[in-house]
């Protein structure tokens, strides 16, 4: 009887172990080459996770897509929420992408260096009167 307990046990602590995600913000990674995306109010407080993924680059232009979730609902985060297509540019260690480039009055630019697999800098919610909102984010490459 103690051995089908223990028996039961080790198989489902396998079964959880086998679900965790071994992505570096803890949460299921994207499709394979993304960016595990979190990003952050002016305050520093988290808002979004998520993942964008760098599809093609030509010559030093860029296209991808992007799937973002928002942590609690927030309000005047912008246009970083659902799912879309990202153009933008590299230059050196330096990106700028565009997560609603097909938008002039309700963009959201991502804009930062490449380290190490790592993507880190500031995002800003931009209409037509300017910046609108802005924070940090960070991606990771699964």
């Amino acid at each position: 009887m103690k051995l089908n307990v223990y028996i039961i046990l080790l198989s489902l602590g396998l079964l959880i172990a086998c679900e965790k995600d071994n992505s570096p913000f803890g949460v299921k990674p994207g499709p394979p080459g993304s960016y595990s995306y979190q990003s952050y109010d002016s305050l520093g407080i988290q808002i979004v996770y998520g993942w964008l993924k760098i599809e093609s680059i030509d010559s030093v232009y860029i296209k991808g897509s992007w799937q973002l979730t928002s942590l609690n609902n927030r309000n005047n985060i912008g246009p970083q929420v659902g799912e879309g297509m990202l153009l933008g540019y590299i230059e050196g260690t330096s990106i700028s992408m565009e997560l609603n480039p097909q938008y002039k009055d309700n963009n959201l630019s991502l804009v930062g260096i490449i380290e190490n697999n790592c993507i880190e800098g500031k995002w800003y919610w931009m209409s037509y009167s300017g910046v609108t909102n802005w924070g940090t984010f960070k991606a990771v490459k699964n």
